[in-house]
């Protein structure tokens, strides 16, 4: 076709912006643009959000204004929360001229990975996935089989995905289940609303139940979770059937066994509606406060205008409260729930014409109720960003002694450690030879001191590679240094030689070195290394761990590293934690890893009674300052302007006193230049309030 991948530069349109801290009771930005490029509608939105936090904003895109027509799937991402979306708008999925869409999509919270179902030409289904927050995309898979799967039980001649988002049970005997809506059409004239479902996380997908023949010609539907586990389908009828056979009210049935069968549909006379597509949602559970189930479509009898909101207490037996959004011309919606607690709402709509754009709007439970309800959570996760984080103030300094210099690299500096009245780093060395490639890879962990960390003395090799053979013959780098008592250990990444050497082959692995002070005798752990890719082919850790960064956390060890496999690239690798119960290990990787899926260096510290991380420049959350307050779910905080350099190691006298109470760090190491890359100091407003 005219385009195999590319990407698309369009203006942003922020109607109302704030800071990360500040409480946002409503707004709204236009994420899509008809006209844009050559495309004529920005159609069909789906509205998902990553484990960390990123928005993503996926839409159906026509060439023309037919349903069948030449239609490609797009996405642009929001790491604010939807206060400014990516100026890129990224291709997904384009099979020629034919109609690519109906995006399905959800997000394994397990892993992270995304996935997304779309129809062509409404007899062929596809799927792919990202594991990298949306930035790139596996190859496309047909998955056509399972749609087929039907046939014997109802002799289709069309179907369509979704369009809008999957689920992951959360409770009872189906806990985990992916469930995915669908709909197909004979001849259409007639319609059936479906579902598939997958038990091993996406992997294959099998048929699950089919909404009876009733004559009601249900098809897009929206499914969720009942409090008792019971599944919910909410669906679009009435389409084919003559004006007088049709009611203006959504349909709704019941599956008790995970979306194998259903119950007969039925009209819920409080949801009134055109013949649109509408979106469900579960907002919480009764283990925060209540049980919330939200609603979204245009609250017209006949017409597609006057966008509304609604929130039920009962599973959606009633829906009490409901609000406007946008009084004039929409259609299409996809409901989503913020990291903070806010609601996201990504809809079509216009001025004049219904698909003249598509908007998203923030609002908050409190906005929703008219203040008659929110949820702890909310503030809970508001007062979980410190003020203080949201002004980093980064300043860069450069120094003497560990500075630039012809023909050499030092790089990915530890933290720093202060003994008596001394500071000391250790880096990754390579001097430039003949025989030697000028790459940090291939070098050995040296050290230097200083006493007021800007003169730093180079004082000599600290940690060398290992022995012919070794895990870390090649080289060893990336050092990061604890203590515990009068003990010194070096965490240390290392690479064998054994293989030639290639970015995405060679595996590189994390180990320890053991000292009784910071001047040397480092003797390597008998046990590497202690952390190892995992094991699980094309598993996001799978080709590395690298780059670790300790700190002593409620009595245990928590090893923050670095990973990626071989699919992706070193601008794509993501964080990950592992934690023991002693500093030697052994180390037990999270289960839901990985926890950030940004940054190329690790850089974390205590601080008040979370974790504070600078993300550097990988991924869609660079050049960030991020805050957990239980050290897992990172938010947001702030952007560091104008960057964070690589490599950051700060001085953080709390990082191994299993301290409550973090205080946060002002300045630290880092790495800079390109080619003879050398350390500079850092210095930042990043200390947290003496503690009430």
């Amino acid at each position: 076709m005219r385009r195999s991948s590319f990407c698309i530069l369009v203006l942003i349109l922020s109607v109302q912006t704030a800071s990360a801290t500040e409480k946002i009771d409503f707004m709204q930005s236009d994420v899509f643009f008809g006209g844009e490029v050559g495309y004529k509608e920005f159609r069909i939105p789906a509205l998902v959000v990553t484990n960390s936090g990123t928005l993503l904003a996926i839409s159906e895109v026509g060439w023309t204004s037919s349903d069948a027509g030449d239609r490609d799937i797009l996405l642009r991402r929001s790491t604010d929360g939807g206060q400014t979306w990516s100026k890129q708008v990224q291709l997904i999925l384009d099979k020629g001229t034919s109609r690519c869409g109906s995006p399905a999509v959800m997000v394994d919270r397990k892993s992270g990975r995304i996935r997304l179902l779309a129809a062509v030409d409404y007899t062929q289904a596809f799927q792919l996935y990202s594991d990298d927050e949306g930035v790139t995309w596996s190859e496309f898979r047909p998955v056509t089989k399972v749609f087929e799967a039907f046939k014997p039980r109802w002799a289709w001649t069309g179907f369509d995905t979704g369009p809008g988002r999957g689920i992951e049970l959360a409770r009872g005997k189906y806990k985990g289940r992916f469930i995915m809506p669908i709909w197909f059409t004979l001849n259409q004239k007639r319609y059936r609303s479906a579902v598939i479902y997958s038990d091993d996380r996406g992997q294959t997908w099998e048929p699950g139940g089919l909404i009876s023949d009733s004559g009601l010609n249900t098809n897009e539907c929206s499914v969720y979770e009942a409090t008792d586990g019971t599944l919910h389908i909410n669906m679009r009828g009435g389409d084919a059937l003559a004006k007088d056979g049709r009611k203006p009210y959504r349909l709704i049935a019941t599956s008790s066994d995970g979306g194998i069968s259903w119950s007969e549909p039925r009209y819920d006379k409080n949801l009134i509606g055109p013949r649109c597509l509408a979106t469900t949602l579960r907002y919480s559970w009764p283990e925060e406060g209540r049980s919330r189930v939200l609603f979204a479509n245009p609250a017209d009898k006949d017409r597609r205008v006057n966008m509304m909101v609604r929130l039920s207490y009962d599973d959606g037996k009633t829906w009490p409260v409901a609000k406007q959004i946008f009084a004039g011309p929409c259609a299409y919606s996809s409901l989503a729930r913020l990291p903070d607690g806010s609601i996201g709402l990504l809809y079509e709509r216009g001025d004049k014409y219904r698909y003249e754009k598509m908007t998203f709007a923030r609002f908050t439970l409190g906005w929703l109720t008219d203040g008659k309800d929110s949820i702890e959570t909310e503030a809970v996760l508001e007062a979980a960003v410190p003020a203080e984080l949201t002004r980093p103030n980064f300043r860069v300094t450069k120094l003497t002694g560990i500075g630039h210099e012809k023909d050499v690299r030092r790089q990915d500096p530890s933290n720093i450690i202060k003994a008596g009245d001394t500071y000391y780093v250790w880096y990754s060395k390579v001097v430039r030879t003949p025989s030697t490639p000028f790459r940090a890879y291939f070098g050995s962990i040296w050290y230097a001191s200083s006493k007021d960390g800007i003169h730093w003395s180079e004082k000599g090799p600290a940690l060398r590679k290992g022995r012919e053979g070794s895990w870390d013959s090649r080289g060893v780098f990336t050092p990061y240094v604890a203590v515990l008592g009068s003990n010194y250990f070096m965490f240390y990444t290392g690479t064998c030689a054994e293989k030639p050497f290639e970015t995405n082959v060679t595996l590189r692995h994390i180990g320890l070195a053991v000292a009784d002070g910071p001047n040397g005798g480092w003797r390597k752990f008998n046990a590497n290394p202690i952390l190892s890719p995992g094991k699980e082919p094309g598993g996001w850790d799978s080709l590395l761990v690298d780059d670790a960064h300790l700190i002593v956390r409620n009595g245990k060890y928590w090893l923050y590293f670095k990973g990626r496999n071989p699919a992706t690239s070193p601008k794509q690798t993501r964080w990950g934690l592992a934690v023991a119960d002693y500093m030697t290990g052994p180390y037990a990787k999270y289960e839901n890893n990985p926890i950030i899926d940004s940054g190329h260096t690790v850089c974390v510290w205590p601080h008040r009674e979370g974790v504070a991380a600078l993300v550097d420049f990988a991924g869609p959350q660079k050049h960030t300052v991020q805050y957990a307050p239980d050290g897992i779910n990172f938010l947001f905080c702030a952007k560091v302007e104008p960057r964070v350099l690589p490599g950051c190691g700060p001085y953080d006298p709390d990082a191994f006193s299993n301290t409550k109470y973090g205080r946060g760090i002002r300045w630290g190491v880092a790495q800079d230049g390109r080619g003879e890359v050398y350390i500079v100091r850092f210095d930042c407003d990043l200390t947290a309030p003496k503690p009430k």
